[in-house]
């Protein structure tokens, strides 16, 4: 069963929770690939985002980072899980 991942701005961080449990929030997008990791999220998942990703200047991003952030944390991730496989 896919899990439901959604997140969020706040304050300058990602919000991350996953079936409707928070599960952290992250400045960076190693930390917040470090969060989808922990807790098994991948792109095959449910994901979804409030609108305070897309209106993330409002929570102190530069306009359209907090999204640009999230697609690099999953890149890390991917990269990560190449790594591990082939270590």
């Amino acid at each position: 069963m896919n899990k439901f991942v959604f997140f969020g701005a706040a304050d300058g961080e990602v919000t991350v929770s996953v079936d409707q449990q928070p599960v952290g929030s992250a400045a960076t997008a190693d930390d917040l690939a470090r969060i989808l990791m922990i807790n098994g999220v991948s792109t095959a998942d449910d994901l979804y985002n409030s609108s305070s990703i897309d209106f993330c200047e409002e929570e102190g991003f530069e306009p359209g980072a907090a999204g640009e952030m999230i697609e690099a944390a999953f890149d890390i991730y991917g990269t990560k899980e190449v790594d591990i496989a082939a270590g």
